[in-house]
């Protein structure tokens, strides 16, 4: 612990003062703190900059003794808050740390329409795609991701659905433990972890399900992608924001978060679904994802400031 804390204090004062060079002589209008927030929440506690801090809180942060502490001491000193979703602004009203008045919904800039159009249609070298159904699940294989309970699951809807196979996008820690569940149920011809991947619009493209388990997220960018894609959407309700996207099955499922069977209740819902109600979630879905473009980020936060 001494180690890793006088690495931590470090490099917290190594940053701490070109960043207190910048706001003394250049003066910028605004400075935005996004993930790395407590830095610069400290100086402009101590200091009186001419400059505005604008807070962008992201995902589902974790409120926390400190965090409570150093964000109603700089409370006062901070411009404006950001956040994605209305269910983390509605957390943060709760909290009353801040004046609700300085609090805004504006969602991530994530979508490059014309990259993503070029990028879907690269074609995917892998006997894997067949003519099987795809279910696709993107993320770090980590535990908040929850594939473990994914896993275990597509293990009782092949029973059902023969023709099912499940592909997961992404590496981490759980690699190996994933693997040998996989090894445990026999489902080495169905289940295929490939890893991280620059490009994941081709896969996203060639699938036909997406399905998310995660135990809690933050702004959920890889539903946003299989909702560009018009893939059908079945996620877990955990916090923020997708229960706000998927608003009572207009653009997809919600299953209740770690709920086995309501997880395969509504796969089955979703698997069985009339073309029509398909067809309206795709497209409410696709209309939805016009909040995450660059243009439409940069629009939102210029109304703001």
């Amino acid at each position: 612990m001494r180690i890793s804390g006088y690495f931590f204090s470090a490099f917290f004062f190594q940053l701490s003062f070109p960043l207190l060079k910048i706001l003394k002589e250049e003066k910028p209008d605004y400075l935005t703190a996004h993930l790395i927030t407590s830095l610069p929440l400290i100086l402009f506690t101590f200091f009186n900059f001419r400059t505005k801090l604008i807070l962008n809180i992201a995902g589902h942060p974790k409120i926390n003794i400190f965090r409570k502490f150093l964000w109603k001491k700089s409370s006062s000193k901070i411009f404006i808050i950001i956040c994605p979703s209305n269910e983390l602004k509605e957390k943060l009203v709760e909290l009353n740390i801040f004046d609700y008045k300085k609090i805004f919904v504006v969602q991530d800039p994530h979508l490059n329409i014309k990259i993503i159009n070029k990028l879907k249609f690269i074609k995917i070298d892998d006997e894997f795609f067949d003519n099987s159904k795809i279910i696709i699940s993107i993320g770090r294989l980590t535990k908040q991701k929850n594939f473990h309970f994914l896993i275990t699951n597509f293990n009782e809807l092949v029973k059902k659905y023969d023709n099912l196979k499940l592909v997961i996008i992404g590496d981490g820690e759980e690699k190996y433990s994933l693997i040998r569940l996989i090894k445990k149920l026999n489902l080495e011809k169905k289940i295929k972890i490939v890893g991280y991947k620059k490009n994941i619009y081709n896969y996203l493209y060639c699938s036909n399900f997406y399905v998310s388990t995660s135990s809690w997220e933050g702004s959920s960018l890889s539903m946003i992608d299989a909702a560009f894609i018009a893939l059908p959407i079945l996620c877990s309700d955990c916090p923020t924001g997708r229960k706000e996207f998927i608003d009572n099955n207009k653009r997809g499922y919600l299953f209740l978060n770690d709920n086995k069977v309501d997880f395969l209740n509504k796969f089955d819902r979703m698997f069985n679904a009339n073309k029509s109600e398909i067809r309206s979630q795709l497209i409410e879905a696709k209309k939805e994802t016009k909040k995450f473009t660059l243009f439409k980020h940069y629009l939102n936060f210029n109304n703001i400031i």
